[in-house]
Order: structure tokens, then C-alpha cells, then sequence
């Protein structure tokens, strides 16, 4: 039986309710596969930041680092909640494991299946047909808006001008995905720091 850690991080409103269900999905998998999953629940977020002063335990990313195999995020953000500069309560959560992980991908696939109803409005609607309904979106997680926050690199070191994007990889989408060449239609240079992928034409 193959077993896997997962550090399970709710966070703030919303994102503890997704993390209710997501711990229903993956009991499912455990019954029905022959996988064994450890689910270890680490409060953090806004709320926990008013409770008790910090934005998560201490020893969390080191957890999230050297003993999880996956990480699973609920949502952070809470009314009224920041730290003693302003910031966020319970960003460092978010930046810190994109910044000390490397995690420059937010990968979002969308594609909808044969026999799964979709709501539009509160109300079950057959909007889309399934087989037109496929693609991958995938956000840059360290660079543009969250260069200055991250420190991650510098422009000048690297040899780049401010605005040139990051060339970089997915591992496991290979031939999954491709660069859209259509124009973006919005500010000038945004295509340079925003890219739509998609599926490869066959």
C-alpha cells in the first residue's frame, strides 16, 4: 500500500468549508484505491492570527517542507485582520510556502465531464457542451505582482529588463499545454507578464 502525507491548511471562512468537503473526497479515495493518506490539519489564516497572535504554529513550513508530500489550501483572509505593519494576517502563509518552495505555478485546469451537472445562477443549467470545455490556466505564483513582496530575485542579477517574463517549465504538463499566440487585448506589455495557455492543436 503506497502512503502519503498531506498538510491540510483551511485557513480562513470559506476555506474551511472547502476543506470539510475535500476531506470527504479524499476518505473516498482512501476507500476505494489502495492509497493510505495521513491528514495532518494546521490551523493558520486571519482568524487563527487573532486567536493567538500568529499566522500559523511554529514549525508549520518546516513541516509543509520535510514531511508532506502534498499541501492543501483552503482560503486566507479575514475581516479586520492584519499584522503590526498592515499586512495581511496570514499572507506569510501564502507567500512564504510560494516563495520558500518555489511553487511559480498556479495551475487550473477546467474542463467539464460527460454526465456532471453544472449550476449557473443557483439553478442546474445546460450551458456548455462537455467536449467544448477544456483548458489549462496557468498563473505566474512569484513574479510580477509578488516580485517586491518575495525578494525572490533581482532583474539586474539575472540580466533581464524589468518587464521581460520568466522563461519557465511545468513538469508533468508536457505536451499538455502550449503558449496561445492571440494577442492579449488589454494595458500595453501585459501579454509580456500575462500568458494564456491551452491545449495543443493535435
Amino acid at each position: 500500500m503506497t502512503s502519503y502525507t498531506l498538510a491540510l491548511l483551511p485557513g480562513d471562512g470559506i476555506g474551511r468549508d472547502v476543506m470539510d468537503e475535500a476531506k470527504k473526497v479524499l476518505q473516498c479515495v482512501e476507500d476505494l484505491t489502495p492509497l493510505s493518506l495521513t491528514l495532518n490539519e494546521i490551523p493558520c489564516g486571519g482568524k487563527y492570527y487573532l486567536e493567538t497572535g500568529e499566522e500559523w504554529p511554529k514549525g508549520s513550513f518546516e513541516f509543509c517542507r520535510d514531511e508532506a508530500d502534498a499541501i492543501l489550501l483552503g482560503a486566507i483572509g479575514w475581516p479586520g485582520a492584519k499584522t503590526k505593519d498592515g499586512d495581511l494576517a496570514g499572507g506569510a502563509v501564502i507567500l512564504g510556502l510560494r516563495s520558500g518552495l518555489d511553487l511559480y505555478a498556479n495551475v487550473r485546469p477546467i474542463k467539464l465531464y460527460e454526465g456532471v451537472r453544472h449550476k449557473i445562477h443557483g439553478e442546474f443549467t445546460q450551458v456548455w457542451k462537455p467536449g467544448q470545455v477544456d483548458m489549462i490556466i496557468i498563473r505566474e505564483n512569484t513574479q510580477g505582482l509578488y516580485h517586491a513582496l518575495l525578494r525572490r530575485s533581482a532583474d539586474k542579477a539575472q540580466g533581464r529588463e524589468p518587464w521581460e517574463p520568466e522563461d519557465m517549465e511545468f513538469p508533468g504538463l508536457e505536451g499538455e499545454v502550449a503558449w496561445d499566440p492571440r494577442p492579449f487585448p488589454s494595458r500595453k506589455r501585459a501579454s509580456d507578464s500575462i500568458r494564456i495557455r491551452s491545449r495543443p492543436t493535435p
